[in-house]
């Protein structure tokens, strides 16, 4: 098991560049719930919680940033943003990066989950796969 398809950039950054926004279908969190049962059995999901009423599901429609991995040490950070009074979700970089890398961002999984059902991709080869004991917002 390792990680997914991941996400890589195609030009420099410099700390503090917008990157990307993570876009898909704006969902509530019960329809959230009900699909992250699904996506589990299929050991992938790209919802991200964007308030405590709604998440983006970017399964169906959404953009290459769904594909970033995790990372204790991540490039880039998730921002919620306000656009003409709607609430999303940008990427940006937390450092220089160089052209070609591959961008990370913490996913905020908390350490004392414990499901046998949940996938937790084997990065010990790269990083520390949710080992940090920091309190985490709604991502």
């Amino acid at each position: 098991e390792g990680a997914g398809l991941g996400l890589f950039t195609q030009y420099q950054l410099s700390k503090g560049d917008f990157v990307d926004e993570y876009v898909g279908e704006i969902i509530s969190q019960e329809e959230a719930e009900r699909r992250g049962v699904v996506y589990d059995r299929q050991n992938m999901s790209y919802l991200f919680n964007l308030c405590s009423d709604f998440s983006v599901d970017a399964t169906v429609k959404g953009n290459k940033t769904r594909y970033a991995n995790h990372s204790d040490d991540p490039n880039i950070e998730p921002r919620l943003i306000r656009v003409n009074g709607d609430s999303r979700i940008g990427f940006y970089a937390v450092k220089d990066i160089g052209s070609e890398e591959e961008l990370f961002f913490d996913y905020g999984y908390s350490t004392e989950i414990d499901n046998d059902q949940l996938f937790k991709p084997n990065h010990a080869h790269k990083f520390h796969w949710m080992d940090s004991n920091k309190k985490r917002n709604n991502s």
